[in-house]
């Protein structure tokens, strides 16, 4: 007699979901919804909400489009969510806080909708252990001068891995900026991504693989190193006959071989009427072929890479925020200025500085320059005035030395790491690993570095100044304030006395003129071959000392960039020299054309940017290239409209059983079976065995299951390596039970060749009644037998219309969807034999508050 499932709780979502947009998480008893709003909400078990994203929007403010959510899929460790979009745009969300950390954007595709998302990776959790893993990367280095034995192997292998930047200082918190998503602003982002290393494998990956309707497919190595778009039907060969579209994806551990399900369109020259449109569902077998050839070699380079795009963003990050508070600080500046140009009746391009002159030399002013010194400006203004600059240079400051520098120095031990991978192998090598480049790169992130260094003597200079600047001012503005009210000058305090040497300098050079502007500068930058930062910092000019130096015989790179640091470089020249105060308004033209001005923060990021992507693109080519499509089977004859797979069994011998379980039966919107549904489920059995790099169908048989009279599947799932779920509707009622599925506890009759091949010439048609499925409607098929648990759900209460399971080791999970899509039901799946119920170890308190995400 079979039991009952334990139903735990019954809850209801904040909004309608859409029927087949959720996921369990695979580490924790939490599940993803994709509602009907579309946005994406994270449920605990006992149904509190722990976040919910905003709706995804892209274009301007007055024409913004709203995206729909197509899928979701969970990375395997449940830290990362990846939420697709119907523009070809797939955002990865942090879990612990809800906010989208980064995105992966399917490139050279425009058409149709992402349909398939699956994320995999190749470790074994019966034997993935931190602790196992710790011996096995500490050095140990008093062995490695002894005779290599398998003992002190494992010592020169971390030795070999030993990472530098895992023992360098933690990033810190980027701040928020308006109008822009940070993705580091979040302590749990930035230990995910940047600061805490993840124990690993050397040959330890993961493979981000997201489908299409249009039977496009992209491939991410750790979530962010793109390999890139391929079509399906390219890859195939010369079989154009169907247009696909990508609904499945599974792997085997390994990673070797990945499973694309697809159903397909008869495209149009080959349609023999117009009314017939649909092809068959077809399981295609795609070998990884870089995996096999590359090794762990591939791990290390694609890992190490990926830590990089990282630290790319963090840095791009880190300059928008330098130029959100760079803005902050010239607007209320600009504000004060443009007042003072108002009340003295100034032109708007006219020069900043002449009435301040004349207060200064002279101690007195014009009744307007009193007026907005004293009744404009104010006291609250001058408050407000030293508050936002003062913070401001010691913000800036603070996150060219405290994030963009620290940023820089990882940078350079990874692109290190790489470079000296790359003169390990050969520049020609398959991988397209070539030491040249990586030098390109790390000389712009070196020249980044000292700009950085350039900036931060620019900043305590102006600080320096404008401290002084803005004391003279409050001076000023005390001695007319008191004047305007009958009172005398108070006399001058000793604590109160400024450098007018350096009043006159920012008045000149800095007041709405200031040397940081350059820094920030967004326009084009035309970069000459070869040329990098540091040619531009220590190019001689005309009369800077370096050419002096250079007669001399003692210019060198190292004492330009320590001319450069210290104040008294030729870059510092240019940049002054392109941005000083000339004394003649600006609209009068100079005879003498100001020298060119040197890249800012956004101008070498971008070019940073560039020579990566361009770097990083040359092994993701060579990758692509060794992706294979094998043997593909015709599952169906038409589109499936139930369908489960799974991977069942896997030997080390390079043998893979998938299981396929499918039913010809459907449910509408109301939640009732469609006038065509059957009674019927068909298991399929599939052996695919890897003949050395390319994988080969070895065996595919069937078995046909009769269901009860009166009722059809409305959803199936499988919950382990041998049983089935199933929920069987009739009018009444609602069915679910699970049952044994694979060999040997249900006889599968082998399917000959010629039912499921597909043919290789695009003219030659698919036979009528063809495919796994005509074939085991061919069977005489048995009931349904060895149920192991069972559920009713009567049609008055709730109508369940979509399944989902959680097959966590220790702690086995299920829910069903009721036709209003509101209202679901979580219920206890039980225990493998053998297995151990998992420890409590949730990480979401469940007292504590709900986060929206941001």
């Amino acid at each position: 007699m079979p039991s009952t499932f334990e139903i735990l709780s019954e809850r209801k979502l904040v909004s309608p979901a859409q029927r087949q947009l959720a996921a369990w998480c695979p580490t924790k008893d939490l599940i993803a919804y994709g509602l009907a709003d579309q946005t994406v909400a994270l449920y605990r078990m006992n149904g509190q909400k722990v976040w919910q994203t905003p709706k995804y929007t892209t274009g301007a403010r007055n024409a913004k489009k709203e995206h729909s959510v197509t899928q979701l899929c969970w990375r395997p460790d449940g830290k990362l969510l990846a939420v697709s979009y119907d523009n070809f745009i797939t955002r990865i969300i942090d879990v612990q806080t809800g906010r989208f950390g980064h995105q992966v954007e399917m490139e050279d595709v425009t058409e149709g909708r992402i349909t398939a998302i699956g994320w995999v990776d190749n470790r074994d959790p019966a034997t993935e252990d931190a602790e196992q893993l710790e011996p096995r990367t500490r050095t140990d280095f008093i062995n490695i001068g002894a005779t290599l034995t398998d003992e002190n192997l494992g010592y020169l292998f971390g030795l070999f891995n030993f990472d530098v930047s895992n023992v360098l200082p933690k990033l810190s918190v980027l701040p928020g900026v308006a109008n822009a998503d940070i993705t580091f602003s979040s302590k749990q982002s930035l230990d995910s991504l940047i600061n805490v290393p993840s124990i690993r494998k050397e040959d330890t990956m993961d493979v981000l693989l997201m489908g299409t309707s249009k039977g496009s497919f992209a491939m991410n190595v750790f979530d962010s190193f793109v390999v890139g778009s391929m079509d399906l039907s390219s890859l195939i060969g010369e079989n154009d006959r169907y247009a696909y579209k990508i609904t499945h994806h599974q792997a085997t551990r390994s990673l070797k071989t990945h499973l694309l399900l697809t159903t397909s369109k008869l495209r149009r020259k080959y349609r023999a009427s117009k009314h017939k449109r649909d092809g068959p569902t077809v399981l295609h077998a795609l070998d990884l072929l870089f995996l096999s050839n590359y090794g762990p070699y591939l791990g290390r380079v694609t890992y190490t890479i990926t830590k990089v795009q990282h630290l790319l963003r963090y840095v791009n990050e880190t300059i928008l925020a330098m130029a959100a508070e760079w803005k902050s600080m010239e607007a209320v500046e600009g504000a004060y200025m443009r007042a003072q140009k108002e009340i003295i009746e100034a032109s708007e391009d006219s020069a900043a500085g002449l009435e301040f002159f004349e207060l200064l030399t002279t101690g007195c002013a014009s009744e307007k320059m009193k007026e907005w010194l004293v009744d404009s400006l104010g006291e609250k203004g001058h408050k407000k005035w030293e508050k936002v600059y003062i913070n401001g240079y010691e913000n800036l400051r603070r996150l060219t030395h405290e994030h963009l520098l620290p940023a820089c120095d990882r940078l350079i031990v990874l692109l290190s790491k790489l470079r000296g991978l790359a003169r390990w192998t050969d520049k020609d090598s398959s991988l397209g690993l070539d030491p040249v480049d990586y030098s390109k790169l790390l000389d712009l992130v070196s020249g980044l570095m000292a700009v950085c260094h350039e900036f931060m003597g620019k900043v305590n200079y102006e600080l320096d100044l404008f401290t002084a600047f803005i004391m003279w001012l409050k001076i000023a503005y005390e001695e007319f304030n008191s004047l305007s009210e009958g009172n005398e000058p108070a006399e001058p305090r000793d604590e109160l006395l400024v450098d007018t040497l350096k009043v006159a300098e920012f008045i000149g050079k800095h007041l709405q003129n200031s040397i940081l502007v350059a820094y920030f500068d967004k326009a084009e930058w035309t970069w000459k071959e070869g040329e990098n930062v540091f040619d531009l910092l220590t190019r001689p000019d005309v009369e800077g000392g370096a050419t002096a130096a250079a007669a001399a015989g003692t210019s060198n790179g190292s004492e330009a960039v320590s001319s450069l640091i210290s104040g008294s470089g030729s870059g510092i020249k240019k940049r002054e020299s392109s941005g000083s105060f000339t004394g003649a308004p600006p609209n009068i033209t100079l005879t003498e054309e100001p020298p060119k001005s040197l890249p800012g923060f956004h101008q070498i990021f971008a070019r940073m940017n560039e020579v990566a992507k361009s770097i990083f693109a040359k092994p993701a080519n060579a990758m692509k290239q060794q992706v294979h499509v094998g043997e593909s089977i015709v599952i169906h004859d038409e589109p499936y409209r139930i369908l489960d797979l799974r991977l069942c069994d896997e030997s080390g011998a390079g043998t893979a059983v998938w299981y396929i379980a499918m039913a010809e039966s459907e449910l509408d919107d109301s939640g009732k079976p469609m006038e065509d549904s059957t009674g019927t489920v068909i298991m399929i059995r599939i052996v695919i065995v890897k003949n050395g790099t390319l994988s080969t169908v070895s065996e595919v048989s069937c078995a046909r299951i009769n269901l009860p009279r009166n009722k059809v599947v409305s959803a199936l799932r499988f919950t382990d390596n041998e049983t089935l779920l199933v929920l069987l509707y009739d009018e009444d009622y609602t069915e679910m039970m699970n049952f044994r599925c694979t060999t040997p506890h249900i006889a599968y009759t082998p399917v000959p060749r010629s039912w499921w091949e597909l043919p290789s010439s695009p003219t030659v048609g698919l036979p009528d009644d063809t495919g796994v499925f005509r074939f085991a409607m061919t069977l005489e098929g048995g009931p349904m037998e060895g149920v192991r648990k069972q559920l009713t759900f009567n049609h008055n209460d709730i109508t369940p219309v979509a399944l989902t399971v959680n097959v966590n080791k220790g702690r086995r999970l299920g829910s069903v969807l009721d036709r209003e899509r509101v209202r679901w039901i979580i219920f206890d799946l039980g225990l493998i034999s053998g297995e151990k119920p998992a420890e409590e170890t949730d990480e979401y308190d469940d007292g504590e508050e709900e986060a929206e995400g941001s």
